[in-house]
């Protein structure tokens, strides 16, 4: 946990996962550790609710906080990249990697893989965004992000844990997911 901290905090991680150079550079209730980490929560509440609770714990307090408005919250949002989620969690595994012993067969990693065929709307926003591509009836559909050309969606995860990764292969093989060696 000392390393995610330290990512955290670190200006280089910061200055990578923000959407300006001047977003997360003065001192405020809402730094970027703070927020990263109120996201990372979860949240099963309603927003405010949730921001009064985290800020009241962060400060060791049995009650509940008003430290930050859910507006101010939703601002700094729009500040932060997604990529910071994916770094911090590569950042676990690895470290999660290092600590446990990876349950291996024959020398490979067994991953577990899974297909969903995925069905998007003919609307022209849609459309421009994703584009088109032919579907098994002779029509057109649109083509979803980080889809195979016939719209299917595919993941690994790794056994025994349910931790999805990122499929290295290019393509699929025979209809079926490329074998991996991880």
């Amino acid at each position: 946990m000392a390393k995610i901290k330290a990512a955290l905090t670190s200006d280089e991680f910061i200055s990578e996962h923000r959407a300006s150079p001047k977003d997360f550079t003065r001192c405020r209730t809402l730094t970027f550790a703070t927020l990263v980490s109120s996201l990372a929560r979860g949240m099963t509440r309603s927003l405010q609710g949730e921001l009064d609770d985290f800020f009241g714990r962060l400060a060791n307090r049995a009650h509940l906080v008003r430290a930050v408005s859910k507006s101010a919250f939703s601002q700094a949002r729009q500040k932060l990249l997604p990529s910071a989620f994916r770094a911090l969690n590569e950042l676990l595994l690895s470290q999660w990697e290092q600590s446990v012993t990876v349950p291996r067969w024959h020398g490979f990693r067994l991953l577990a893989g899974d297909a969903t065929t995925l069905r998007l709307p003919t609307l022209p926003e849609v459309i421009d965004e994703f584009g088109m591509h032919g579907d098994r009836w002779g029509g057109q559909t649109p083509l979803g992000p980080g889809l195979w050309p016939d719209g299917r969606d595919q993941r690994l995860a790794r056994t025994r844990r349910s931790v999805g990764i990122e499929y290295p292969g290019t393509g699929d093989v025979g209809g079926q997911l490329g074998a991996c060696a991880c």
